[in-house]
């Protein structure tokens, strides 16, 4: 992107803060209104918007085809990388929660359980170490009259996430889905707010006697 070392570092660090921080905002949302499938589906289609923004912003030709990014490249790459996080915390606490609500909980259902999360990680690892091997080779091929392709390396993963949203849509009528009942996290931050406001209540009580 033509950024300097200090600021691609400081865009990286506020991407992965922002990564981390939006997963308390989409289990908020997903225990207290939409509900972990709907809130899924909803904000996948998020990610699948920052993926396809990062998409378009390696395509040259919006910066008349000039070997460095342009401004219009650049903003709409930090676009996709605030939308893409945004994404991918929404969804976060929801997909591991919503699987573990579709078994039973006896010694069957602990089983199963134990066998669904043993494949469910194993899968996003598997998916992780293709993809750190796959997309550099994506990278690397000629495309858009340049020496390189970043855009396809971006385009096949959104390609495969819309694939994903298609899939999850199929099988939504056969989820297993635990009503809304509030948020832990709202919950801890109310009691604790209620606490300290009840504290300095008193607190100012005894100065003034």
């Amino acid at each position: 992107m033509g950024f300097d070392k200090d600021t691609a570092t400081v865009i990286y660090h506020v991407f992965a803060a922002l990564c981390y921080f939006f997963p308390l905002i989409g289990g908020i949302v997903a225990d207290s209104y939409w509900g972990k499938v709907n809130t899924i589906i909803y904000i996948s289609f998020v990610y699948f918007l920052g993926m396809v923004l990062m998409t378009v912003s390696a395509v040259p030709q919006i910066n008349g085809g000039q070997d460095v990014p342009g401004t219009i490249n650049t903003v709409i790459a930090l676009i996709a990388l605030f939308v893409i996080a945004v994404g991918t915390g929404g969804i976060k606490p929801c997909v591991s929660a919503l699987g573990g609500d579709q078994f039973a909980e006896n010694e069957t259902g602990k089983k199963q359980l134990s066998s669904f999360f043993a494949l469910f990680y194993g899968s996003i690892n598997a998916g992780s170490l293709l993809s750190t091997f796959i997309s550099p080779l994506l990278r690397e091929l000629k495309c858009l009259n340049r020496a390189d392709c970043y855009a396809i390396a971006f385009l096949i993963p959104a390609a495969l996430m819309l694939v994903a949203i298609g899939a999850f849509l199929f099988g939504k009528s056969q989820y297993k889905e635990k009503p809304v009942s509030g948020n832990i996290f709202t919950e801890f931050c109310g009691a604790t707010w209620s606490g300290l406001r009840g504290k300095c209540k008193a607190d100012t009580k005894v100065t003034f006697l």
